[in-house]
């Protein structure tokens, strides 16, 4: 490759004899010379592959050049001024194709234009009907006057250098992102592409600073090549980002973006509104984002599924004078669950003012419907109450946001049953003079709610009411609270704001402006643990059975009675106190070998108040992996004893559901006819594929396993490509980097196995490779079944509903599998090729970080040295 970036010596010519011919290809450099020397070799190279090249069309030595609609320069990327001219002229368009022209125009330019999405936002989501009578195109027509705006004032946008500092400006509002890719020239951030886009509707509701995260991803992915390996300076209002790219306590969404953010090197800066030096260092072509929210409100567009009229709350719902006199209809519906027996009610009470009498108070039984079906049936079966009633002036009241709003056009109804609901409802407030609104709170609509709430009770419709029951729905009826307008109170308002210095007029801040941000300085691991063992302790105090044998050990038996002090004298053999209290029992290493005989291993004493978190922790978590009743107790039985270990696992992993329903019983499917003889780790490797799984969020579709034949030890690597090459470069990194090169390579008969770019690879490592019989997969049998125990174990933790994170599963379950006792080598797989045991997380989070066991070592030979002279004795 050039450094410029044109291919250079490549071995490879076209196979046939014909002739290409090549156009718009554009370069330059710092001098002629060097300009010159590119063009040689690019003739060259153009020579050998037979392209050919017009000489009357190309020109030389250009201070600017015209390509692709673009004038470039050595000081940049212009845009073509012509085009850009006639844009900024056009007048605003009659259609909606019209206006689809006018925005295809402009966004084979929005690399120039910043925040090119914002603005653009309304004019996507026009409508024909919006042209016609009685359409707003107000904030379309703003968004348009602003857009050609910018076109006229669009910035020269720099060449990206790759030996300058990347610098990126974030923003984000309701509707849109917006990112700014800049470099520093002469000590100002000049503009080398602006990208954004609109939200989707699952992001409309992400906190600000989630939303800048996402403009950030969206310029990571657009410009990868420009800035892969690179230190990526972050400009923000939210100082979120830092903590997410920093932070090891994560959840939710913020998982995701950290796991994202991983491959970057990023150095976030919090830009606030008082920050002059910001300011300063910015082009005056490019907007600042701070503060950024007010100006744009008024090119703001609907948000989807709503219609194209934004209204003001306040304007949305009904407010009667004090004196008013005419009618209020109050609606409710109310339903049960299918569970307790799915049948619905609705109720309507129609009030006369000012005086809050009761005209007409009804109530219907229903059947199989759900709650927002029976509140419009609710207001429909009053509406028509109302018209046989003679009123033609009301105002319609119900606790129901989405009847109200949809009835108002505030909201779409896209659901069809609701839909047939709206267009009776229509019909029927044609009929009226005048039909207003209001949405209240359940608490206001008291009356209505009881109505229906009786009627679900009984199961019986109700037409007509006793006084009493008119008196009850008159004393709950608190809707005159909020329907009428508010009183006008002239308050002398002084302007005491003036006198305050500017620095003390604060703006409201928010959760994330407050948050601590949280950091590994915070938390002191010694305290942690200390505070894990004082509870452990506290824990096996109150157990009968440890409290008195801990009397014991410190020598105190004599406020114990003669039986409890006798039990615990018998097992005081077998336990030791630290020094922070804890009860240890002194069980036999399992390791093999004559030095190793006499060794005792301290195991702690779990309480029965703590026993199903050691269960939880060693079973059912990514570390235990549900890897069965015996792997599991020799999981636990190496760090921790009570009584009854065994049965206690045992009930635990039959009684657990996930193990019940993702694991089969095994089948004999015939007896094995011979294993290979395996005489050192590593001489055998072992490798299979799994196939086709769900594509993940990193893009993996393929899960490869290697596994030694003498220590049982696994490798994962998910891939998303499985082309033998990728095989061969991942048994490189897994096994050969590792652990040297192994003499054989067992496998099956699959394609990318046995092809050469593999066999090539492993006759270069010096491997053989021997591949299984196809009608005989049992011969490679260790390996078969660990891809059937990480699928069982996938099944098992997967939580993405198309399991997505099956590859993240893995990593983890892998070191699960490894740290199992296996039946047969009686040690784990960990072991046998590190030579020690990995610590779980539960052990570390109960061990003690005070390096060394001085004292209780020497408090161990104390306590035998006593024990045997007594034996002589």
């Amino acid at each position: 490759m050039f450094v410029s970036g044109e291919a250079d010596q490549f071995s490879l010519v076209p196979v046939f004899g014909r002739r290409s011919f090549v156009h718009d290809i554009c370069f330059g450099d710092e001098s002629y010379d060097s300009c010159r020397e590119t063009l040689v070799r690019l003739l060259s190279r153009f020579e050998e592959c037979r392209i050919s090249a017009s000489f009357t069309k190309s020109i030389f030595v250009q201070p600017t050049v015209d390509f692709l609609s673009h004038a470039v320069s050595r000081e940049g990327l212009r845009a073509d001024a012509k085009k850009l001219k006639a844009i900024a002229e056009l007048s605003f368009p009659k259609t909606k194709k019209g206006v689809q022209a006018f925005l295809g125009a402009l966004n084979y330019y929005s690399r120039f234009i910043q925040d090119f999405a914002v603005y653009g936002a309304a004019l996507y989501q026009v409508r024909e009907e919006d042209f016609g009578p009685g359409g707003d195109l107000s904030t379309a027509q703003r968004s348009f006057k602003a857009l050609q705006t910018k076109v006229a004032d669009v910035p020269i946008l720099k060449h990206f250098d790759g030996a300058k500092e990347v610098h990126v400006m974030l923003f984000a509002n309701d509707w849109a992102l917006s990112t700014t890719l800049m470099h520093e020239h002469d000590g100002v951030m000049h503009p080398v592409r602006f990208c954004g886009r609109v939200l989707k509707d699952n992001e409309v509701n992400y906190h600000p600073a989630e939303k800048e995260v996402l403009a950030l991803l969206l310029l990571l992915k657009t410009c990868y090549t420009q800035l892969t390996g690179r230190t990526i300076n972050a400009y923000t209002r939210f100082s979120t980002l830092g903590w997410i790219n920093t932070s090891k306590t994560l959840f939710g969404r913020s998982t995701q973006f950290a796991v994202m953010l991983s491959p970057w090197h990023l150095v976030v800066h919090r830009v606030t509104e008082d920050d002059s030096a910001f300011a300063q260092l910015r082009h005056s072509t490019i907007t600042n984002f701070v503060g950024l929210d007010k100006a744009l409100q008024r090119v703001a567009p609907p948000s989807k599924r709503t219609p194209m009229v934004r209204m003001d709350p306040e304007l949305l719902y009904a407010r009667l004078p004090n004196d008013h006199r005419g009618f209020v209809l109050s609606f409710d519906g109310s339903a049960k669950t299918p569970k307790r027996g799915g049948y619905e009610s609705c109720a309507w009470i129609l009030w006369r003012l000012p005086d809050w009498t009761i005209e007409i108070a009804a109530s219907a039984y229903l059947e199989n419907t759900t709650v927002n079906p029976a509140e419009y049936m609710g207001m429909n079966e009053g509406l028509r109450a109302v018209q046989a009633y003679g009123a033609t002036d009301l105002v319609v009241v119900g606790d129901s946001r989405l009847a109200i709003q949809q009835s108002l056009g505030v909201i779409a109804c896209l659901k069809e049953s609701l839909l047939t609901q709206l267009n009776i409802h229509r019909e029927l407030v044609a009929r009226f003079q005048s039909v207003r609104y209001r949405h209240v709170t359940r608490e206001y609509n008291a009356s209505a709610d009881s109505l229906a709430g009786d009627t679900l009770a009984t199961k019986e419709a109700k037409t007509t009411l006793t006084e009493e029951s008119r008196s009850k729905l008159e004393q709950l009826n608190r809707i005159h609270e909020v329907i009428y307008e508010r009183p006008n109170r002239e308050v002398t308002q002084v302007s005491t704001l003036r006198a305050l210095p500017e620095d003390m007029v604060t703006q409201r801040g928010n959760f994330f402006d407050f948050a601590h941000k949280p950091s590994a300085d915070d938390v002191d691991p010694l305290e942690v643990q200390e505070e894990r063992r004082r509870r452990v302790g506290r824990a096996q105090d109150e157990e009968l059975r440890w409290a008195n044998l801990k009397l014991v050990l410190k020598g105190e038996s004599s406020s114990l009675g003669y039986k409890a002090a006798l039990e615990a004298w018998k097992m005081a053999d077998r336990f030791v106190l630290s020094d922070d209290g804890l009860l240890y029992f002194l069980g036999e290493n399992r390791r093999w070998g004559k030095d190793r005989m006499n060794e005792t291993v301290l195991r702690l004493v779990v309480p029965t108040t703590m026993v199903q978190e050691v269960l939880q922790s060693c079973h059912d978590s990514l570390e235990g992996g549900h890897q069965g009743i015996v792997r599991t107790f020799h999981r636990i039985k190496a760090d921790y004893y009570w009584i009854g270990l065994y049965a206690e696992v045992e009930r635990h992993v039959r009684s657990c559901p996930d193990c019940s329903s993702s694991k089969s019983r095994p089948q004999l499917r015939g007896y094995c006819p011979g294993n290979i003889l395996v005489e050192r780790p590593l001489q055998i490797v072992s490798m299979d594929f799994v196939i086709p799984l769900p594509k993940s969020r990193r893009g993996n579709t393929a899960l490869l396993l290697f596994q030694c034949a003498f220590t049982g030890f696994v490798m994962a690597k998910a891939m998303s490509d499985t082309s033998a090459l990728c095989i061969a470069q991942a048994f490189e990194e897994y096994v050969n980097r590792r652990f040297g090169a192994a003499p054989l390579v067992r496998h099956d008969r699959d394609p990318r196995f046995m092809s050469e770019v593999f066999q090539a690879f492993a006759e270069m490592m010096q491997s053989r490779s021997r591949a299984t019989l196809s009608y005989r997969p049992q011969a490679n049998g260790q390996q078969e079944r660990t891809v059937k125990t990480v699928m069982q174990l996938v099944r098992v933790y997967a939580e993405a509903p198309l399991q997505q994170d099956w590859d993240e599963i893995v990593e983890r379950q892998v070191f699960a599998i490894n740290n199992s006792q296996d039946t047969t080598r009686k040690e784990t797989p960990f072991y046998l090729v590190h030579g020690w045991d990995a610590q779980s997380i539960l052990k570390a989070m109960a061990s003690s970080l005070i390096r060394g066991f001085g004292k209780q070592s020497d408090t161990l030979v104390w306590r035998r040295e006593i024990n045997r002279q007594q034996e002589i004795g």
